[in-house]
């Protein structure tokens, strides 16, 4: 079965409902950490949250630039280069996620992405909580990265 009809199994309504409920719950996390800002000005779509991450040093939002640092050690086990301060630092810079490459939203600012695809979508209709840990771990990696952002 193509990987778009396994999702088509569940009638329209759920996806949807499932897709804003996921969203909801992302952009909440978000709202955890002091140096992350969802970009709402980016929500014409239900499975994709646009992120930006303060820079360390100036406050300010992060460039293309500084994102595309940000995320390629995303995908990487960074605990060997950023000597972790605790295990559940350790946990979350070794853990390799994945998410949108640096967009530009203006001349001096980008956002990183987290979409839900349709393997997710049918995740989160499956088991919501263990399909959003995943997202978590993510937002989180992307808050820890910022703060570390000069150690990259």
């Amino acid at each position: 079965m193509i990987e778009i009809e396994k999702t088509l199994v569940f009638d329209e309504t759920t996806r949807d409902n499932a897709t804003k409920d996921w969203r909801k719950d992302v952009v909440s996390d978000i709202g955890r950490y002091e140096n992350l800002s969802y970009f709402s000005a980016a929500e014409d779509t239900d499975s994709i949250v646009s992120v930006r991450i303060k820079h360390p040093d100036t406050g300010k939002w992060m460039k293309k630039s500084e994102l595309a640092k940000v995320f390629k050690a995303m995908t990487l086990e960074m605990s060997e280069t950023l000597s972790p301060a605790d295990d559940g630092e350790k946990f979350i810079l070794d853990k390799k996620c994945f998410s949108g490459q640096p967009v530009l939203i203006s001349k001096e600012e980008a956002v990183l992405r987290i979409a839900l695809g349709s393997d997710s979508l049918r995740e989160v209709l499956k088991a919501k909580s263990d399909a959003l840990a995943a997202d978590y771990q993510i937002i989180q990696k992307m808050s820890v990265l910022g703060q570390r952002y000069n150690e990259l």
